[in-house]
C-alpha cells in the first residue's frame, strides 16, 4: 500500500469488513473500508501471482513440502547434468575383464536414466559380474538373471533398489525387461555382448560403438544371385544395431553394384542412380571393391543383400553401433 497512511483505528471499537477507516493518499483524507485495506494489502502481496499460487499452503505444495528445497533441487541437477548416455563420458562403458576375460565384464561408474523414466541409476565405482553363474548381488559374483547360460547374446542392464539405494548389474537374454532379482525396480540398459564357442567374445567400446577383436567372415558366395537375399551376422540378436561390415565384389564387368538394406525395407535394384556400392576396375577387368559400411540389422541380426549381376561377394563383420534406447 505504497503511499497510503491509515490512521490510528479507535481502541474501543472492533471493526468489521464494512467499517469506514479515515486513510490519506498523495495529501487527500479519504475513507477506505476494511475490506478494501485487506484488498489492497492483498494485491500489494500477491502482486499478479496466479490462482493456484496465492496462497502459503499452494506454495507449499509446489515446493513438494520441502523445507529444503533449494538443496534438494540442486542435487537433482547435479544428478541430471552428470548423467551420460552408456559408453560416452566414460559411462557404463563396458569391456572384457583382464583376468576373465571369457566369463567376466566390466563395468564402468556411470550415471544413466532408468527405463521407465522415473529417476536415475548412478554406480559409483567399477562392477564385475560374471556371465556363466546365477546373479548374486556384488562385484565379482554372477550376473546371470534366469536360467543357464548358452551361446548367443547377452544384454546387461544396470539395476537399482530404490528402498536401499543399491546398484547393481544383471545379464539377460531380453533387451528390454529383465528378470529382476528380489526389491530391484529400476533397471537401464547398458548393451549387448556375444558368447560364442562357450566364451564370451574379446571386443572393445568406443562410445556407442562395439568392435571385435577378430572380425569374423559371415558370407561368402562366389556366385551371388540378383534376386534379394538375407545373411546373418555376428552381431547382437533381440534389438536392431548398426552391423559394421566390409563387403568385398568381385565381378568380371565394370558395372557390379551392391545393395545392402535392413530386411523389410523397400529394397531397389543396384544401380548407379540409386547411389549403391560399386565394383571399381575398368569393363572387361576383375573388379574387386572392398568398402566399410554400416547397415541397420533386423531383430533377428540379419541384413539384406542385392547384387546386379553375379558375381563373388565376401561379408566380414568387424562390430557394431548400438543406438541403446534410440532404436531406428
Amino acid at each position: 500500500m505504497a503511499g497510503i497512511r491509515i490512521d490510528a483505528l479507535p481502541t474501543t471499537v472492533l471493526p468489521s469488513n464494512l467499517h469506514a477507516v479515515p486513510a490519506m493518499a498523495d495529501g487527500l483524507s479519504v475513507q477506505l473500508s476494511v475490506q478494501q485495506i485487506i484488498d489492497l494489502a492483498k494485491a500489494q502481496i500477491l502482486d499478479g501471482a496466479p490462482e493456484a499460487l496465492d496462497t502459503l499452503n499452494e506454495l507449499a505444495a509446489a515446493l513438494n513440502d520441502d523445507a529444503n528445497f533449494a538443496a534438494s533441487i540442486t542435487a537433482s541437477i547435479a544428478a541430471i547434468s552428470s548423467a551420460v548416455v552408456p559408453g560416452i563420458g566414460g559411462g557404463f562403458t563396458l569391456s572384457n575383464n583382464v583376468s576373465a576375460p571369457d566369463t567376466d565384464i566390466d563395468i564402468a561408474p556411470g550415471v544413466i536414466p532408468a527405463s521407465d523414466g522415473s529417476g536415475y541409476i548412478k554406480l559409483t565405482s567399477s562392477l564385475t559380474k560374471r556371465l556363466s553363474q546365477p546373479w548374486a548381488v556384488g562385484d565379482g559374483e554372477g550376473g546371470l538373471d534366469t536360467g543357464s547360460v548358452s551361446n548367443g547374446t547377452y544384454f546387461l542392464h544396470a539395476i537399482k533398489r530404490s528402498d536401499t539405494g543399491v546398484v547393481d548389474a544383471v545379464f539377460s537374454t531380453s533387451g528390454n525387461a529383465p528378470t529382476m532379482p528380489v526389491n530391484y525396480d529400476k533397471h537401464a540398459y547398458l548393451g549387448g555382448v556375444l558368447r560364442e564357442g562357450g566364451s564370451l567374445i574379446a571386443f572393445k567400446q568406443i562410445n556407442r560403438y562395439f568392435y571385435r577383436d577378430d572380425p569374423v567372415r559371415d558370407f561368402f558366395d562366389s556366385s551371388v544371385p540378383t534376386s534379394n537375399q538375407t545373411v546373418g551376422l555376428s552381431v547382437p540378436e533381440g534389438r536392431q544395431v548398426g552391423a559394421l561390415v566390409v563387403s568385398n565384389c568381385v565381378n568380371g564387368a565394370y558395372n557390379f553394384y551392391l545393395d545392402l538394406y535392413t530386411p523389410g525395407r523397400s529394397n531397389q535394384s543396384p544401380s548407379h542412380a540409386n547411389g549403391n556400392y560399386r565394383s571399381g576396375a575398368q569393363s572387361g577387368d576383375v573388379a574387386e571393391y572392398p568398402a566399410e559400411h554400416m547397415v541397420w540389422t533386423d531383430t533377428n541380426a540379419q541384413i539384406g543383400y542385392r547384387a546386379s549381376s553375379q558375381g563373388e561377394l565376401a561379408i566380414n563383420c568387424l562390430g557394431w553401433y548400438d543406438p541403446f534406447g534410440e532404436q531406428p
